[in-house]
């Protein structure tokens, strides 16, 4: 570890500061007798500089860590520089340059590098010159030691000559001195730099641990990956080893320690592999090698070596698990195995070997034992022991496995089983491996027989087969195929599929439809356009799947043609069929729309007469005529509604019925409801009620709201009993209003109302005195799903019935902005 002595950097700043702190420590006393003279002399200008320069030490002093170096030194000299010179001057004291001289030397050789002390050095006697000639010119005082030289016929150059040797030969020493320190200097740079990049590049920590007699210790030494390796910087335990032993696992700290007391007392090296916590990476494995000496005090003093091992015991952990994971596997995978040794020992059979043969390890010790057992046929053993010895050859020249040999073994009960034996080279043998393909050679007898009646299929099968390659060229045909397309077996095979299609409808996914497997999109019931031998052209549609190998390989594309000529030719003619209705129904939707305006323009010229001879005018009507009128007044109304109904139908159909959707408060409505239809239901003795939320608002067309809300009380009144009630109730849910309306009426039995929002269906009321036309709840269904609402119903039979509807809700009346929504439908 450095200290701030251990490099002359540290040892100049050092005394820079001891000479800083000196300086204006003495500065105060000087200080105070000069404040005492001038009570008495009175305020000299010098008394003000010694102020500032005293007031300067002492900065440069106290900014010491923010001040740099250079400029503290520098501004040392110079007021060191300004002071000296300045009473040389003041009281002519010549002779004290020669004790200011090598101070003033000794100082730059100090505290300044090459060349900057160099060039102080030549300005300081450049400036004792200077102070000699000024002298001879009598601008200053002579002192006593230089009073004889005011006499002498060449007066400055004594005084230059006396002063400019004495200070060159301390400059001369003083650069000699100055030269060999810096060469020193970055000699013990150089060592340092070089100590340094071995310490940083070692894969490890070099290290001094030192026992005290009292039993504590240190690491006087230690190398910076320290830090990185255990997570503890070389100056945390540089007086106290304790930051090592904390972050030493608990379980290995014990034999750490006794380890170190037993190295200690027999003096014999130290050797420990243990656990630390570090920091920030977790547990670590180290390794520590250190060999101890005696030092003074009864002291021990280890030279070691730290290094991670952590991948090491990762990799013998990891080494270990392998060796329980074979053994597992050995014993656990469904097939025989066997570990023979190079020598023909057979080291250990699982227990599947034993229970697919019947013999054990005691039974087959080597292989000399097996092969008789196996291969109880003379001859066929023979040619078994040559193939196998041949292989194990071969494989251990190439340092290869003993690929797949396929024998047939006989067990202990006698059973002929195939087998396909393979061999994993081993460091000392080899792993051989047993799999049973008995199931498979006979599967494999059972598909052949299979691809043949497969094959009489094909060829007797009423649909049209082709099998494609890889590239989509034909590989084979059925003669249905054949006469489908018109062409000869042989003038099929090897023909790209493509080739048979219309060029007006090339087919685009043949040539990657292996992609197109691969990617799980393989295009099924395609209908293709093909070119018949003759010349025409045919559809059919296309069905067809990948065959694979047991690896997962390509084998071929098997594919299924149905001619749907005919059948597309129908849908032609069903798709014309429709559009045929479609414009009828068009046609009559315009028919309807017209006629309605037709019958609008009388049935108002029949309702208002009627209505003016209702009321008397011109003339009051006579009792015998008021009932044939009121009669008339209200055939043209149901017939007016009618045609409203009828006309609003028609204009949903062809998109022209407009709608305004705005906030609408359904209190203004449903008091237009009650108003409206407060004579029917007293006629009926109904009693009309609106229950709660009236309050509410919805976002609708209001007059379609009203229409909606009339049709289904006018309904509610119409279908109930005498002295019954209708109830209007609103509810607000997640942001929908929804209003119901209940009676208390016969219902609707379960078996019709599947059909009540049919057109025209008035499910048997047809046939009673009840007024209707079946078209109101179907107009209310479609106005309600035009305005993002719903309705629906609930029905008892001998109960009531309640119809609601549901519409999005709005915010209160005061918050509506002033534009509306306006579409068709």
């Amino acid at each position: 570890m450095k200290t701030k002595y251990e490099d002359i950097v540290g040892l100049r700043n050092h005394l820079l500061n001891a000479i800083l702190l000196v300086a204006a420590t003495l500065g105060i006393p000087s200080l105070g007798i000069s404040l005492s003279r001038a009570m008495f002399m009175g305020w000299q200008p010098v008394m003000t500089v010694q102020i500032l320069i005293l007031i300067a030490l002492w900065l440069l002093w106290l900014g010491r860590k923010r001040i740099s170096y250079i400029a503290r030194a520098i501004s040392l000299m110079v007021i060191f520089w300004v002071v000296t010179y300045g009473g040389l001057l003041q009281f002519g004291l010549i002779a004290g340059s020669k004790l200011f001289a090598p101070l003033y030397t000794l100082l730059c050789v100090f505290l300044f590098d090459f060349p900057l002390a160099g060039w102080l050095m030549v300005i300081n006697i450049l400036s004792m010159a200077l102070l000699g000639f000024a002298a001879t010119q009598h601008w200053v005082k002579f002192d006593v030691d230089y009073q004889v030289y005011a006499y002498h016929p060449l007066p400055w150059l004594n005084v230059i000559w006396n002063l400019f040797a004495f200070n060159s030969i301390i400059a001369f020493l003083s650069w000699r001195m100055l030269e060999r320190l810096r060469n020193n200097e970055e000699q013990a740079r150089a060592n340092a730099d070089y100590l340094q990049k071995i310490t940083a590049n070692v894969p490890g920590v070099i290290y001094q641990y030192l026992l005290r007699a009292d039993g504590s210790s240190c690491l006087p030494y230690a190398s910076s990956k320290l830090l990185d390796l255990l997570g503890v910087a070389p100056d945390q335990v540089v007086d106290d080893a304790e930051p090592l032993f904390a972050i030493t696992h608990s379980d290995d700290l014990p034999t750490i320690k006794h380890l170190i007391a037993k190295s200690a007392r027999q003096c014999e090296a130290f050797r420990a592999e243990f656990r630390v916590l570090h920091p920030e990476h977790g547990s670590r494995w180290i390794s520590c090698h250190a060999t101890p000496e005696r030092v003074d005090n009864g002291a021990t003093l280890w030279h070691g070596f730290f290094t991670d091992i952590s991948r090491q015991k990762a990799n013998e952990a990891e080494l270990e698990e392998n060796k329980v994971l074979f053994q597992r596997l050995f014993e656990r995978l469904p097939m025989p195995l066997g570990v023979v040794n190079r020598h023909g020992r057979i080291v250990e059979l699982n227990s599947r070997f034993i229970q697919t043969f019947g013999y054990t390890n005691a039974e087959v010790v080597t292989l000399d034992d097996w092969w008789p057992l196996a291969f109880p046929e003379p001859l066929y053993r023979q040619h078994a022991m040559a193939i196998w010895e041949d292989a194990l050859r071969d494989a251990q020249e190439n340092g290869s496995d003993i690929q797949g040999l396929e024998y047939r073994i006989t067990d202990k009960r006698g059973k002929i089983r195939t087998m396909v034996v393979s061999g994993i080279t081993l460091d000392d043998g080899f792993l051989a491996t047993f799999f049973d393909v008995t199931e498979r050679k006979e599967a494999e007898q059972t598909l052949q027989a299979s691809e043949s009646r497969f094959r009489q299929l094909v060829e007797n099968s009423p649909v049209a087969y082709l099998a494609l390659d890889i590239s989509g060229y034909i590989l084979d045909a059925n003669d249905k195929l054949c006469q489908m397309l018109g062409y000869r077996y042989e003038d099929l095979l090897d023909r790209h599929f493509n080739e048979l299609s219309d060029p007006n409808y090339p087919i685009d996914f043949i040539d990657h439809f292996i992609d197109l497997q691969q990617m799980g999109s393989l295009p099924t019931g395609q209908e293709l356009h093909l070119r018949h031998h003759d010349g025409g052209t045919l559809i059919a549609l296309l069905e067809w799947g990948i065959q694979l190998d047991v690896d997962g390989q390509f084998v071929q594309c098997h594919c299924v043609l149905h001619d749907i000529s005919e059948r597309k030719r129908m849908e032609n003619a069903l798709l014309e069929a429709k559009m045929a209705a479609e414009s009828a129904n068009s046609a009559k939707s315009m028919f309807l729309t017209s006629m309605s305006h037709e019958l609008r323009t009388p049935l108002n010229v029949i309702i208002g007469f009627a209505e003016r001879l209702n009321i008397g005018e011109p003339e009051p009507l006579l009792a015998l005529q008021k009932e044939p009128v009121a009669y008339i007044l209200k055939a043209g109304r149901q017939l007016l509604t009618l045609v409203d109904d009828v006309l609003d139908l028609a204009r949903i159909e062809s998109g022209n019925l407009e709608l305004l959707i705005e906030p609408v408060r359904l209190q203004v409505v449903l008091d237009d409801v009650m108003t409206y239809f407060k004579g029917l239901a007293a006629q009926r003795h109904i009693e009309l009620l609106i229950v709660d939320g009236a309050q509410l608002s919805v976002r609708a067309d209001a007059s379609r709201l009203r229409q909606i809300i009339q049709n289904l009380v006018s309904n509610a009144i119409k279908y109930n009993r005498e002295n019954g009630r209708v109830t209007i109730l609103c509810q607000k849910t997640d942001g929908k209003v929804r209003i119901c309306v209940e009676d208390t009426g016969l219902g609707i039995p379960e078996n019709l109302q599947s059909e009540l929002f049919q057109p025209f269906q008035r499910l048997g009321a047809e046939t009673t005195h009840i007024e209707g036309t079946g078209i109101g709840l179907v107009l209310c269904r479609y106005l309600l799903e035009a305005m993002h609402g719903s309705i629906g119903f609930n029905s008892e039979p001998g109960v009531g019935s309640q119809f609601w509807l549901e519409l999005p809700s709005a915010e209160a009346a005061e918050a509506f902005p002033a534009s509306a929504d306006t579409y068709f439908i």
